[in-house]
């Protein structure tokens, strides 16, 4: 194994076969290379996650879910706020900068990021994405709160 470029894993299969690597078919005895992307790994600790949350609502108790429901959902939402609110002026500054800010920008700001130079780019999105992630993982604490509710319903019948 070796990195080919930076967040790519490289994974190369020679063996005594005549490179028949068994990872995929016709190959042609060349051996086999694939590119692991950092994309493919997140979506594997994704998997990984949500299999670990689905075996986490089984064995916790529906008072349990609850509280970690509400809890994760409020603390996701309250720093998802923060965010949001260093987002709002990040991108507000990007934009004066270059004298592209419209009259109401607030109510979609997202369109208005085709409107940024790299240097701004570079300066928003990483609160836009934190922001998106911070209000999926409040989400993740409602679907908490459901299933609580739901456990508890069935398990007092």
């Amino acid at each position: 194994m070796d990195i080919a470029t930076f967040g790519n894993l490289k994974v190369c299969g020679r063996s005594g076969d005549g490179g028949r690597t068994g990872l995929a078919s016709g190959d042609l005895g060349r051996g086999t290379c694939y590119i692991l992307t950092i994309g493919f790994f997140i979506e594997a600790f994704v998997v990984l996650a949500l299999f670990g949350l689905l075996v986490l609502t089984g064995w916790l108790e529906p008072e349990a879910l609850l509280h970690l429901g509400a809890g994760l959902a409020a603390v996701a939402l309250c720093a998802s706020m923060a965010v949001g609110v260093v987002y709002h002026v990040r991108l507000r500054q990007a934009l004066m900068d270059n004298r592209r800010l419209p009259r109401r920008w607030w109510w979609a700001p997202t369109r208005l990021h085709g409107r940024l130079d790299p240097q701004g780019k570079a300066a928003v999105m990483p609160y836009f994405r934190a922001g998106w992630l911070l209000v999926a993982c409040s989400f993740g604490g409602l679907l908490f709160v459901a299933v609580g509710a739901v456990k508890a319903l069935l398990l007092t019948r």
